[in-house]
Order: structure tokens, then C-alpha cells, then sequence
């Protein structure tokens, strides 16, 4: 099963490295054209946004990749009416999620009537998508499914590059660019799943609306959805509390994580490989899955440790961000370094977070991300007042090393 994961998780993670490497060139050029305070605030607007965009898809993505793992084998005509309840319910948890941004643009002086717009179906769309990624996962069509991923971030690159050789340098039409392109995997992923769905089920659809199915996916993704939300929220808060200081602090601050999210890449594509392969072997009766050790996941990041290490100390680094036009973040590198302490317990938590997904244990992980939200809400605070940027990366690490204690805790006694 081991092997099968793993090549999935590569598929996957070929779409997320794609689908982030774009995002990394839409961001590239943000950072170019836009003052650091600008670029601050756009931080703060997509930190913001995919926290909440949590919410509208309240994950029910990862809902039909394990519904449809089981379902494809007992009762596959309920797969159509499935996803069609889950479109419903994001109809509604988008619609709140928008208010709540809309709110949130009108606070920084952004909102227009299009921007409240693109805003409220960049919501809608992009969380059809997600959904829609998760129904091809549980069809164990993994390609389809990065394809999404790629989509989603291809299509705000190309669209950024396309207004700023048109001359817009604005942070409003980098915002309104960042919802718009949702579109694009919106248009694509419902042509898949469409098309699937109707080879699988033709005319079976018995029941459009049922409350039962609703009140089943809700069921399965509140935890999820609660715990992902804050997780979020606690990184949305590492960057708001540094408005305090300013907005500058903000982009150096995302900068560093930018950076860190190549790494989080690889992690997120195996913990969404792990679940509908682990709720295929739950429904089956196997529902005990050997953890790896701990050491062959350290050792490996001790090395590239000391590689970065060995990089910055010949200086490559910071040449290459002047290089390429980004000579005011090169201050964000320290904070880079200090973050990717984390990464090998980042990695364990992802790992434990994947399992218990699978096994339908998600109340168990928000248990886990609920006992550590105080500890970094009140950290972050502390260490930021006294050491700004370098305090709140220093609580990102300490923050993963309880996590990964936690989860490993509650794998090991499922």
C-alpha cells in the first residue's frame, strides 16, 4: 500500500510543486511592481483568503476522496447525488466567507463593487474545484485531480503577467487578479468530474437535495474543517500581529514563508495521497497502518540542513534574490533559516494528520490543533513584541514541535 501512496503522493505533489512554483511567479511579480507595504497588505488579503476559503469548501474535498474510495465499491449510483449536496452546502459556507472578506477589503480601502464581486465568486468557484479534486481522488484519478492544483495556479500567474505588461502595478488589480483566475479550475474540474459521473451513474440520480447525505458530510468535515480553520487562523494572525510594527514586516515575514512553502508542498501532496488509500484499507477492516520512524524522516533534513547552512555561508543566496530583483527581501532569508527547523516535525504532524483523515478520526486532530491554538496565539503575541519577525518564526517552530507530539500521540493510540 506503501507503494501505492507514495506514487500517488508523486502525481499529486507534481501538481501541487507546478500549481506553487506559478503561484511563487504571480507573487514574484507582485513582489517586484509593489511597494513592501503594499505587498504586506496583499499578504494579508491571501492569508485571509485561504483561511476562510477553508471554510466555504469546509473541506469536503477530502469528504468524497473517502466516500468515493468506499462508495465506488458498494453503492456507486450515490455519487452523483453526493457531490451535488456538497455543492449545495459550499454554496452557503462560500456566501459567509465572502461576507466576511468583503468586510475585511472594505477595512484596508479596497472594496469596490467588482472587487465585492470577483471576491464573492472566487470564493464559490474555487471552492467547487477543490471539491471537485476531491471526488477525482476518490476515483483514485490523481493526474486530474494535480491538474486542478496546476490550473489554479497557472492561471493567476498568466494573468498577472498579462495586466502588468498592459502597465496595471496596482494592488487592487493584483487582488482582483488573485480572484478572478479562479475561474479557470472552476471550468476545468467540472468538465472531469461531470464526465465521470455521468459514466458512472447515467440516469440513477434518485434524489437531488438529501439532508441525510448533508447532515453525513457535515458530520465528517466539521472537525477537519474546525481544524484546519485554525491553523489558518493561527498563521493569519503570525502576519496580522506584525501590522503592529508594519506592513514591511509583513512582506519580509511572508517572504520567509513563501520561501518555507516549497517544502510544505511535498508534505501536503502525501497527506492527501494517504487518505483515500487509508479509507479503502478502514473499510475493508485494516485500519492499522504501520507510522514511519521518526529518525528516517529526520536524518534526511538534518542533511539539507547543513547543506542551506553551507549555502548561505557562501552568500549564493542572497545573490540570487538581487539577482532577479528582489534586493529589498533579502532580509527575509534569516527568518527562512529559522523556519526550517520546523520541517521535520511539520512533516511528522502532516503524516499523523493524513492517517487520522483517513480513519475518519477527525474530531481526534482537531483535539490536537485546538490544544495548541492558545499556546500559539498567546506566544506568537509575546514573541513578536519583543523580537518582531525572528519571535513569531521562532513560535512557528515551537508550534510544529507540539503538533507532531500530539498527532503522533493520537495515531499511536487509534
Amino acid at each position: 500500500m506503501w507503494r501505492d501512496i507514495i506514487k500517488s503522493g508523486g502525481i499529486l505533489f507534481s501538481g501541487v510543486a507546478i500549481s506553487r512554483c506559478l503561484m511563487f511567479l504571480y507573487r514574484y511579480i507582485c513582489m517586484r511592481t509593489l511597494s513592501t507595504a503594499d505587498y504586506g497588505k496583499l499578504a494579508l488579503i491571501i492569508s485571509l483568503f485561504v483561511s476562510l476559503l477553508t471554510f466555504a469548501h469546509f473541506n469536503m474535498g477530502v469528504a468524497l476522496s473517502k466516500f468515493f474510495s468506499e462508495t465506488r465499491q458498494r453503492n456507486p449510483e450515490d455519487n452523483l447525488v453526493l457531490l451535488l449536496n456538497t455543492l449545495v452546502l459550499a454554496l452557503v459556507t462560500s456566501s459567509f466567507s465572502s461576507l466576511i472578506m468583503i468586510w475585511f477589503l472594505k477595512d484596508i480601502g479596497l472594496l469596490s463593487p467588482m472587487m465585492g464581486l470577483l471576491c464573492v465568486f472566487g470564493f464559490f468557484l474555487l471552492s467547487i474545484a477543490i471539491i471537485s479534486g476531491g471526488a477525482l481522488r476518490g476515483f483514485f484519478k490523481m493526474k486530474l485531480s494535480a491538474s486542478i492544483d496546476v490550473l489554479s495556479g497557472g492561471a493567476r500567474f498568466i494573468f498577472i503577467l498579462l495586466i502588468t505588461i498592459l502597465g496595471y502595478k496596482s494592488l487592487k488589480e493584483a487582488t482582483m487578479v488573485y480572484f478572478g483566475a479562479t475561474v479557470v479550475p472552476f471550468g476545468f474540474s467540472v468538465l472531469m468530474v461531470k464526465s465521470m459521473l455521468y459514466c458512472e451513474n447515467k440516469n440513477k440520480l434518485s434524489k437531488l437535495i438529501d439532508f441525510e447525505i448533508m447532515k453525513k458530510i457535515i458530520n465528517f468535515s466539521k472537525y477537519l474543517t474546525f481544524a484546519s480553520l485554525s491553523l489558518y487562523i493561527m498563521w493569519f494572525f503570525s502576519r496580522w500581529i506584525l501590522t503592529s510594527i508594519s506592513y514591511k514586516s509583513v512582506a519580509i515575514y511572508d517572504g520567509a514563508m513563501l520561501i518555507y512553502s516549497i517544502l510544505q508542498m511535498g508534505f501536503a501532496a502525501i497527506v492527501v495521497a494517504l487518505v483515500p488509500y487509508i479509507s479503502k484499507q478502514a473499510s475493508i477492516g485494516k485500519e492499522k497502518l504501520e507510522f514511519p520512524p521518526a529518525k528516517k524522516i529526520i536524518f534526511p533534513y538534518l542533511i539539507v540542513l547543513v547543506i542551506l547552512f553551507g549555502i548561505k555561508v557562501l552568500s549564493v543566496d542572497q545573490r540570487f534574490l538581487i539577482a532577479i530583483g528582489l534586493k529589498k527581501y533579502v532580509s527575509c532569508l534569516p527568518l527562512f533559516y529559522i523556519m526550517f527547523l520546523a520541517a521535520p516535525v511539520d512533516l511528522l504532524f502532516g503524516i499523523s494528520s493524513g492517517i487520522l483523515q483517513g480513519l475518519g478520526k477527525t474530531k481526534e486532530l482537531f483535539n490536537v490543533v485546538l490544544s495548541v491554538f492558545p499556546i500559539h496565539i498567546i506566544g506568537t503575541y509575546l514573541f513578536a513584541r519583543y523580537k518582531g519577525e525572528y519571535g513569531v518564526a521562532i513560535m512557528f517552530i515551537f508550534t510544529y514541535v507540539i503538533l507532531a507530539r500530539l498527532g503522533y500521540i493520537k495515531v499511536m493510540n487509534v
